[in-house]
């Protein structure tokens, strides 16, 4: 275990916030609005050391979608998933037998 506070491994220090964008004078959008951050499904395979990072249009849909494939999953009879991505990864399929877990993850915008 690492004695570093921002270690993943001491939990400290990884927490997506809400950042404010600059004001229209510093070149962020006019009002001062705030940018919401990019969601991110993580899907946790078994034969992956590292998740599969899809986009959706609809994020929240995608990841109560998959938690129902989790649940439903039978051991003896596996069903292929095929799933659309918006961002890289235009298409992704796998069993879901293979799935270890799903999470959403936001992703602060750049600057």
């Amino acid at each position: 275990m690492s004695n570093d506070p921002k270690s993943p491994f001491t939990g400290g220090g990884f927490a997506p916030k809400a950042v404010p964008n600059p004001s229209p004078a510093a070149g962020g959008p006019a009002g001062g609005q705030q940018q919401m951050p990019n969601m991110a499904i993580l899907v946790l395979l078994k034969s992956l050391a590292t998740p599969i990072v899809l986009y959706a249009d609809v994020p929240t849909q995608l990841y109560e979608e998959l938690k129902g494939i989790i649940s439903s999953a039978k051991p003896g009879a596996p069903r292929l998933i095929e799933k659309p991505g918006v961002g890289p990864l235009k298409k992704v399929a796998f069993l879901d037998t293979d799935i270890l877990g799903v999470a959403m993850q936001a992703e602060q915008p750049l600057r």
